[in-house]
């Protein structure tokens, strides 16, 4: 693919070269990643500013884009049909993904990346401590899970607790794809995110999260630490989407009796939505409006399942086509990390919608709209004279360059790193004592409700006590914690137990974190000082 990027090396002068077109992908591409990074949904005005924004900036971008013709008419087709499946069924995802894909001509993978990371990022741990801090609401669902009777399931910010926990798998997924580890590194990585997992796990109490987690990290670590593929490996690898997306497709509808009750208890009765969408429903080119559903909590949790019902079978096949193709070029050219995520993505769609919803969190599409750009870049190479190949491009000052200097942003990244070689036990001992002492204290501190008082909406069916509270006018010795609506109508659930138990311990492990990064960060500061003195003494002397 052709991709007309620089890096400047003049002197002691360092900076990188942006074309202003790759400049207003990664701002499309920024817009609508924090959008989705700090839980904005659809239905919400300041979403819907935020998919504008990201539409005028990818029509820039496309102007300052050297297409031929045959590009730019194939483009406005795929972004038909994404418009004509926005009609027919409601559902803007896939004039959005036709976008991602569109867009990458000229751009790299690594640099989009690299601003995803960054975006992610700061939405991802702000949500989380904003969340934590009761500072933004926080979706609560009162469920029987782990064993331990009725428990409280957190979002902390995000739309829904599985929305948190794979919102998480994005952040590996990103921090994988740009790390340069050795296999040493790579295993302790992994070791640690996998804790990570089981932190996000304590407050989501996501099996689907845990597994995709799982599925990603351990399809990381194999690709990445095989040096070889053998002939029957690069054949499985490349049957992954096909078994993903037939599995989905034809299993809820051909495989009965207690094969299908397997299959329909391992996916969390996801099979039994999927076949009435499939059977009672209508499958067509454009895709579908639902009509005269029987709950309103009838959702497609499959991202097969979703594309054809909501895309319309002509983008499900165009779609499967791109996988295909795409998969097949990654497995040629031995890219591991893009196959670990490709898998890890893959095999989770079976289950979630986040790779065919308006999530933006399927990075799959970026490596679809490499590949794209290659296969059509080929072609061209065969036929270059013809019409269909004439080279347009709307705005003159493409060619243009902005230069970002990385001078000082590489002395404070060489400082910090060397603070950190030389300080990172003790800095490492000092978090884990005093992340220790504030846990402990928590623990035996803090307050602890009588009672939870979940809204009956929001919870499993509970056959214990209920009651009526006003939030806005409690007893005077009240001590409990309400979850949901308290309006004086709805009824509560009065849980004890384990359900009290689990926050105190939620509470405690998240405190005692906190003082660990703390802890750390402080002695890294009070060593950079250090040694900052102590280099100045040595240049005296």
């Amino acid at each position: 693919m052709e991709q007309k990027n620089a890096v400047y090396n003049m002197g002691s002068e360092r900076g990188t070269g942006f074309r202003p077109e790759e400049i207003f992908y990664y701002l499309f591409f920024a817009i609508m990643l924090f959008a989705k990074g700090i839980g904005l949904y659809e239905g919400m005005k300041s979403f819907r500013l935020c998919i504008i924004a990201a539409f005028f900036c990818f029509v820039v971008k496309v102007c300052l884009t050297e297409h031929t013709v045959g590009e730019l008419v194939q483009m406005l087709v795929l972004m038909a049909f994404g418009v004509l499946a926005y009609c027919n069924s409601g559902e803007m995802a896939a004039f959005i993904y036709v976008l991602v894909v569109a867009g990458m001509k000229h751009v790299l993978v690594k640099r989009v990346f690299k601003v995803g990371a960054a975006v992610w990022t700061v939405a991802f741990f702000s949500t989380i401590v904003l969340a934590l801090l009761k500072q933004i609401p926080d979706l609560a669902l009162v469920h029987s899970k782990l064993g331990l009777g009725h428990i409280i399931r957190w979002s902390l910010g995000y739309p829904h607790p599985n929305v948190l926990h794979i919102s998480y798998v994005i952040l590996l997924a990103f921090f994988f794809y740009l790390a340069n580890l050795n296999r040493k590194q790579l295993i302790i990585a992994t070791a640690l995110l996998y804790g990570g997992n089981f932190y996000i796990f304590l407050y989501s109490v996501s099996y689907t999260g845990l597994i995709l987690t799982t599925v990603y990290l351990l399809a990381n670590l194999y690709f990445n630490l095989r040096k070889e593929f053998t002939r029957g490996e690069k054949v499985l690898i490349q049957c992954i989407y096909p078994v993903c997306a037939l599995l989905s497709v034809l299993g809820p509808v051909l495989i009965k009796g207690k094969l299908f009750d397997i299959f329909n208890k391992m996916m969390n009765t996801r099979w039994n939505l999927s076949r009435y969408f499939l059977t009672e429903q209508r499958i067509s080119l454009f895709g579908t409006r639902f009509t005269d559903l029987p709950d309103k909590d009838y959702n497609i949790d499959c991202s097969y399942v979703y594309i054809l019902m909501y895309y319309g079978i002509i983008l499900f096949a165009i779609i499967s086509i791109g996988y295909f193709v795409t998969i097949r070029r990654e497995v040629k050219l031995m890219r591991r990390k893009e196959l670990a995520i490709m898998t890890g993505f893959l095999v989770a769609g079976m289950s979630e919608p986040f790779m065919a919803n308006l999530s933006f969190k399927n990075l799959t599409l970026i490596f679809i709209g490499e590949c794209y750009y290659v296969i059509l870049k080929e072609l061209q190479e065969k036929k270059p004279d013809i019409w269909w190949n004439k080279k347009l491009c709307l705005l003159p000052w493409a060619e243009n360059y902005v230069t970002v200097p990385l001078k000082g942003i590489g002395k404070i990244k060489d400082k910090f790193s060397g603070v950190v070689k030389k300080g990172w036990r003790l800095s490492l001992i000092t978090g884990l004592i005093f992340g220790l002492g504030v846990g402990v204290f928590y623990y035996k501190t803090a307050d602890v409700p009588d009672a939870i008082y979940a809204d009956s909406g929001i919870s499993d069916y509970w056959g214990g006590e209920k009651v009526k509270l006003d939030r806005n006018n409690l007893p005077a010795d009240f001590q409990g914690e309400i979850i949901g609506t308290a309006d004086g109508n709805t009824d509560l659930y009065v849980l004890k137990g384990n359900i009290i138990w689990l926050e105190l311990i939620r509470g405690t492990v998240t405190v005692g974190i906190a003082g660990v990064i703390a802890g750390w960060c402080v002695t890294i500061i009070l060593c950079g000082i250090y040694f900052g003195l102590m280099d100045k003494k040595r240049v005296r002397k």
